[in-house]
This record gives C-alpha cells, structure tokens and sequence, in this order.
C-alpha cells in the first residue's frame, strides 16, 4: 500500500516452479564455456580464460563460478546497441524515483535461499530490483544471516519471537540492494500474535528532491488472528512516520491475510488486491513522474535591488515637484492614479528587470546562500579539493538546518501572531483606530514597516519600493480616510438618491472602514479618538437623513458574537482563556498586569458577556 499522492503502481507477477534435485552421492564438476569465450578460442589464440570451480552445498552461502576474460578480445555482437546513448541509460537505471520492489509470501525461505540467490544472480528484474521484500520466512535465532544473505544485497530480519505465542512459522524480512542504498536506519521491529512487522527508513544515493527519504514496511498478519487491531499497529507505525518525516515517501506491503487498512490510513490505496501464496511473486514498477519532469519551471521577472538602485531612486523622488499634481489633479481619485502611474515610471526606468526559473522541486528553505554554497561545494569537488570539498559541504549542512529552523519559526510565528490580539494592537492602531487626519510621520512609520517580501497590492508598487523611499513617499499619501468618502455620500444627496441606496452606500465605503478591526483596537481607543469617530457617524446621520445605529454599539455587538463563537469552538486556540466558574454563569476574569493588554479582545470581550 502507498499514499494516494504517491505512484500507482504496475504489477508483473511470476510464477515460480520451486524444483531441487539431492544428490549426495555423486558430485560432477562441468566445465562451461560461454558463447564470447568460444568466439574468442576461434579468433585469437592469445584468449586465457581462468575458471574458478566451486562446490556448492545447502549450508553455506550461494557462491557462483566467475569467469574472467582478457577484454581485449571481447568483441560485440552484431545489432547490439552501444555509443553513449547505451551508456546513459544504463547510468540512469539506478536513478529512479521509487524504488522497485520484489515481494512475496515463500513459506520457509531456507530451502528457496538458492533459488532466489539464482535469480540475483542471472535475472535482471531481481539483480536490479531496489528491495525484495518476504514474508514467512520461518527463520529463528539458529539459522545465521550468512546463510541467507545474497550478492550485493543488505539483510534485515524479523524472526517470530516468543512474544507471538507461536514457536514456529511467520517471520519478515527484507533485502535492500547496496547499489542503490547503503543508508539506512530499522526504525521499527515488534513481534505480537496479531502481527509481525519491519520499517526500515532509508535515504538512496538518488532521490527526488520532493521526497525527503523512503519508509518501507513489511507485515505480515496471520490469518485467524485479530485484524482489527493488526490494521491499527501498521497505522500507528505510518503515522509516526509522517509525523516524523512529512515528505518521505511510505510504502507497506506484506501479506494481510484479508486485512484492510482503510479506516486506519484512509489516505493510503491498495494496489495489489491478488493472491501472494503459492510461489507467487510481485514485481512492483512505480510510474512516478518527478516534479521537475512533470511540470515545467515557472518563469519570473524580479527586480534587481542594490544600493545604487536605491540612492537614484530616492533622489529621483526627492527631486520631484508634488504640487504640480496636487494643482492639476480635480479629484483624490484622479491624484492618486497619476501618482502611482509616475511611481511606476520611474521604477521601470531605474530598476533593472531580470528573468529567473522558478523550479516546481524547489524548497522554501532554499536560499541565494544555500545555492551559492552548493555551487562552491561542486567546484571545488571537480577541481579534486577533496579536504575543502568536504568542509564546505559541512558549512553547507549547517546552512541548511539554520534556513530550515528560519522557516519553521516564520510559519508559526504566523499562526501565533493571527490569534495574538496584543501583538495586533499596536500594527491596527496605526490604521483602523485613527480613520481621520493622517499626519506624514504616520504614514513613513506605516511605509518604513511594510515587508518588502509580500506581494504587489491592486496599485502595482513593489513593497521594496515604498519601505526604501519612505520618508520621500510620505508627505505624497497624506490624506484622510473616511472623512474624504463622506463627499461621495453629499454628491449622492444631492443626486436626490433613495435614502436606502444611501445608507447602504455608507455601511459598506464608511462605517467599513470605521470598524475595520474594531474587536481588536475598540476598547483601547483614546477620548480624542471616540471624537472622531463619532464626528464622522454624525457628519453621515446628517447627510442620509435619519441616525444610524451608533458605532460603538455595533462595536460591542461584534465583540460579543466573536467571543461567543470562540467559546462554542472546541479547538480554536483561544479557547483556553474562556473558563467558567464554579457557577457556570460568568467568565474567569484575566489576571492583566498592563492597561493595554487589559483593553485588548480577551479580556475586555470576557468583561462585556459578564456585564451583559
């Protein structure tokens, strides 16, 4: 079984007819010859061909006869493909994405150990195959692992123990080919009566950059014991390796026995629904598609900042006469489009462009250092620096994991900061408390805090642009919020407009922009602020002609309902600060040392519901 996101999987299934003939009485040595060898006793006389004779017994190891030819004399048959195409596919054939996999139940593999040695010795599909993976081995503590190791292959094993309540049969274990990895870490081994399981977790020499490592599982669950609970083993080994390894790549095979693994890992997909008994062996192919190959690099056009770049750009716009457009501009609208439109200008005339790939494999983590290191890394590895090669790639080990912490930190500081109500004060109070008159200090602050790393807003200026040349900026985006809007609504009075069309006109362009946040930033509002606000709602009464609903009390009403909302949600992360007391009619106050945090959302939100 694999994840739904992981490769579908091809399935060739041979039959193996297991036949041994015993004859201990009578042992005859054969000389082969192979059909190169007798080509070159024809054409050369110089041919030596060194045969080494070795018996075979059921006890020791599989050894095979080599054979060594000059290779000289070696010539290629006729229609036999070469030239360098041949010799990159043949480098590639270690380079897949996924490993292949050989899998089987054998029943006792201590009289098939030579037939499946044979195999990995003259049958591509094994010799090349990434891992073979058997269940019902029936191997104990006795039979050591020199008798069952093969050419080229790692053995891992796990026997039935005790703990099974059974003393023989069952059994798991796995071959990991050493030319594809050599990496490799037994994260699990458990033997109960219900099932027998092996994990191993391995890195190859080659693997796509979206998968960080491979988790191979091999179970085997007998067939009159409880499946339920065998499903919800296998399951918990899974989920400690996603929770682990989020990106690495979990592959389960096995034999169930008729077990289903659906409710326990409802995002896995089972592949091999056939039989795997009576000598049955599974041959299994991933057709995964790297990303890299799969889709194509995204291209992007960045701007190319330097400190030159910005010493032009801020003597462009200091040199600039504002006034001209405030003069020959009617109306705010009209002046704010012709200054964005010069912004823009001259950031096209001085910024240089450049276009980059943006890989589908690439890593958040990935940096210009990252990449820079590696790049010094391979150079110096070239050259043949051996000893520089290997303490650069130490540097850039470290590199990585300082870039990979950097990251984790800024995506849970994202999650912390939107439930953090005393964080956002200050960043709101700059905004959405005072919707009046804006003073050119407040916007250079608000332009000076931007992160140049966002995106573009609807006017189309670079953040870099406006945090570098801030203080050149701010006297040019000085202008009132909800005070200039409420000309919109007189021209709508004067257009004699319905006072419904009006007074909806005003809840979503004015009073939108009054409560914006206001759950956040209404109860630490100043005396001068109120003032404000309510010259604005009373300015706008006057205007559709009949009072609208005061701001503060929607303000309340607002608060109390996100309160209520949050106390009703069982996981949402604020959750823990709304505790009822031992009545169960009000809410344990928060302990507040500071007036600010006191007028923050939790508290002032736990005070509003005890009052009401």
């Amino acid at each position: 079984m694999a994840k739904r996101m992981k490769p579908t999987v091809r399935i060739i299934t041979y039959l193996h007819c297991l036949i041994f003939h015993h004859q201990s009485s009578i042992i005859i040595n054969m000389i082969h010859y192979s059909r190169e060898e007798i080509l070159n006793i024809r054409t050369s006389s110089t041919a030596m061909c060194n045969l080494d004779f070795i018996h075979l017994s059921r006890s020791s190891p599989p050894i095979f006869y080599q054979c060594s030819v000059n290779k000289c004399c070696i010539r290629r048959r006729r229609g036999r493909r070469g030239g360098i195409r041949r010799r990159l596919r043949l480098r590639r054939a270690n380079r897949i994405p996924l490993p292949t996999i050989i899998c089987g139940n054998v029943r006792s593999i201590n009289n098939k150990i030579d037939e499946i040695a044979s195999h990995v010795s003259y049958n591509h599909h094994y010799k090349d195959a990434c891992a073979i993976a058997i269940t019902e081995t029936w191997l104990n503590a006795d039979v050591p692992d020199v008798c069952m190791s093969l050419n080229g292959f790692h053995l891992i094993r796990g026997d039935r123990t005790d703990d099974s309540g059974k003393s023989r049969g069952g059994g798991v274990c796995l071959y990991l080919n050493a030319r594809w990895c050599t990496n490799y870490v037994i994260k699990h081994s458990s033997c109960s009566a219900d099932v027998e399981m092996l994990c191993v977790q391995y890195r190859p020499w080659y693997i796509p950059r979206e998968i960080s490592c491979v988790a191979l599982i091999v179970a085997y669950i007998p067939p009159n014991e409880n499946k339920e609970r065998a499903a919800e083993a296998i399951g918990a080994v899974a989920m400690e390796i996603e929770d682990a390894k989020p990106d690495a790549a979990v592959i389960i095979t096995g034999d169930f026995n008729g077990a289903s693994l659906a409710a326990v890992l409802p995002v896995y997909k089972q592949y091999v629904n056939i039989p795997t008994r009576d000598h049955v062996m599974l041959h299994m192919l991933p057709t995964y598609v790297r990303k890299l190959k799969a889709q194509k690099a995204r291209k992007k056009t960045i701007s190319v900042w330097n400190d030159d770049v910005a010493a032009r750009l801020s003597g462009c716009f200091a040199c600039t006469d504002w006034d001209m457009f405030v003069r020959n501009c009617s109306d705010i609208n009209e002046l704010t489009d012709t200054v964005t439109d010069y912004i823009k200008f001259c950031e096209e005339m001085i910024i240089e462009k450049k276009t980059i790939k943006i890989y589908p494999n690439n890593k958040p983590w990935v940096t210009r250092e990252v990449i820079e290191a590696a790049r010094r890394k391979h150079q110096l590895w070239v050259s043949g620096n051996r000893h520089e090669a290997k303490r650069c790639q130490v540097e850039l080990n470290d590199l990585i994991k300082r870039n990979k912490v950097v990251y984790k930190n800024k995506i849970e500081r994202c999650f912390n900061d939107s439930n953090d109500a005393a964080g956002m004060t200050p960043s709101l109070h700059g905004r959405a408390s005072r919707p009046s008159q804006v003073s050119a200090y407040d916007v250079s602050k608000i332009l000076s805090s931007v992160d140049p790393n966002k995106a573009m807003g609807p006017d189309n200026i670079s953040p870099r642009l406006l945090k570098t040349c801030a203080q050149d900026l701010a006297h040019v985006f000085k202008t009132k919020k909800a005070t200039q809007r409420l000309y919109h609504l007189r021209k709508l009075r004067e257009f004699r407009v319905d006072g419904r069309i009006r007074e909806l006109f005003y809840k979503s362009t004015i009073q939108s922009v009054m409560l914006f946040g206001s759950v956040v930033w209404g109860q630490s509002c100043t005396k001068q602020e109120k003032k404000c606000v309510d010259r604005i709602q009373r300015k706008a009464n006057r205007t559709i002609g009949y009072t609208t609903t005061p701001w503060k009390t929607t303000m309340t009403t607002t608060i109390q309902k996100q309160a209520n909302k949050i106390i009703r949600e069982q996981h949402h992360p604020l959750k823990d600060n709304y505790s009822f007391m031992a009545s169960g009619r009000r809410l344990r106050s928060l302990r507040c040392n500071t007036t600010r945090y006191q007028n923050t959302f939790v508290p002032s939100s736990i005070r509003l519901i005890n009052s009401s």
